[in-house]
């Protein structure tokens, strides 16, 4: 699930330049997620501020539990340059994730080396384009493991993974199942 929170949200809280760890899975935050959805479908009197709230609870339990670093103002701003230089790209790969993709190819859409692109994309991500795209199928995966019928083969393809022995490995090598 995604959130996205204008940072105008929190004005009266001081969050500094918070990095996050990226890929949070806490039970208390899915809950919480669950919670302002069912809020933001029911628009009863009140939702509003039961939203609100939530999301406190969500921004309150990031800060204590998955806090990854806290930038200088200088490193946010070098991170927020680096980031818009490939937003592009991770748009595209959470649009495509289910395609043949290759680092040249993201690369060329940043106008940048293969390698500069590598780079850079470890250091906006913590994780290399490959790891990161694989991430993404394994998530997709995964849900549709959990709410379908397909065969293991047909969800691997489905993802975009051709080989459903590798699949396979990385599933059980990142899911532990």
């Amino acid at each position: 699930l995604y959130l996205i929170i204008n940072p105008v949200f929190f004005a009266d809280v001081h969050l500094g330049n918070t990095l996050f760890d990226s890929h949070i899975r806490d039970g208390q935050i899915g809950e919480i997620f669950r919670e302002i959805f069912r809020e933001s479908e029911n628009a009863a009197p009140g939702s509003d501020m039961l939203i609100k709230s939530g999301a406190y609870r969500i921004a309150a339990r990031l800060l204590r539990e998955h806090r990854a670093a806290a930038l200088s103002d200088k490193a946010y701003d070098l991170r927020l340059e680096r980031l818009g230089k490939i937003n592009k790209t991770l748009d595209f790969i959470k649009e495509h994730y289910s395609e043949r993709l290759s680092t040249a190819q993201l690369a060329g859409m940043c106008y940048l080396s293969e390698s500069y692109f590598c780079r850079l994309f470890k250091s906006v991500t913590g994780k290399t384009a490959v790891s990161y795209i694989n991430e993404m199928r394994l998530e997709k995966a995964e849900i549709l493991l959990k709410n379908t019928a397909a065969s293991v083969s047909e969800i691997a393809a489905l993802v975009g993974f051709d080989d459903v022995n590798y699949f396979d490995r990385l599933f059980k090598k990142e899911k532990k199942i």
